[in-house]
């Protein structure tokens, strides 16, 4: 089961719900939108991929959970893209 988690050494800062983010290796912003700045809260600790997506299930049950499930890889393989996140 793939595990998901912050990579050190990202800056963030937080202006009202939005989130910007510096990845560590390339300098590069990023800004996470009020779901993106949920996903990366959530990661601060280590979550296996299933946990994640039950903690979102349980916050948008009218949301259809391989709809969710699909949203949510998308987006963590974008901040793995984006070098933010780590896959374990």
């Amino acid at each position: 089961m793939t595990t998901y988690a912050r990579k050190p050494g990202t800056s963030e800062t937080v202006i009202g719900d939005d989130v910007f983010l510096v990845a560590p290796e390339t300098r590069e912003i990023v800004h996470l939108d009020v779901m993106g700045a949920a996903l990366w809260r959530l990661v601060e600790t280590p979550q296996p991929h299933a946990d994640i997506v039950a903690t979102f299930a349980d916050a948008f049950p009218d949301i259809g959970p391989a709809q969710l499930a699909a949203d949510l890889s998308a987006a963590l393989q974008k901040l793995v893209a984006e070098g933010l996140v780590a896959e374990a």
